[in-house]
């Protein structure tokens, strides 16, 4: 009858050999270099920045246009209307 502590023990030989193996080392891909990662994220916050300016400038323009038709409407009422409905 096998001792069933010793196949046990035979098993985990096994296993810790071929965690040792070459083979398994060299699968392991390299990592990115660090510096080429933060230059591609710093690339998409400048980009992100940009365009967030370029969405300011874009309602910054509606707005004045906004209150240059707001302020024509209110003056063509106050011309229109007679001066105790104002």
């Amino acid at each position: 009858m096998k001792n069933p502590l010793n196949s046990y023990q035979q098993s985990i030989s096994f296993t810790i050999s071929r965690l040792q193996s070459p083979q398994v080392t060299s699968a392991i891909v390299p990592l990115k270099p660090q510096e080429e990662k933060i230059i591609t994220e710093w690339q998409q916050l400048l980009t992100q920045a940009q365009h967030i300016n370029q969405m300011a400038r874009e309602l910054e323009a509606a707005i004045l246009d906004l209150k240059e038709k707001a302020s024509t409407i209110n003056s063509h009422r106050r011309y229109l209307l007679p001066s105790g409905e104002q």
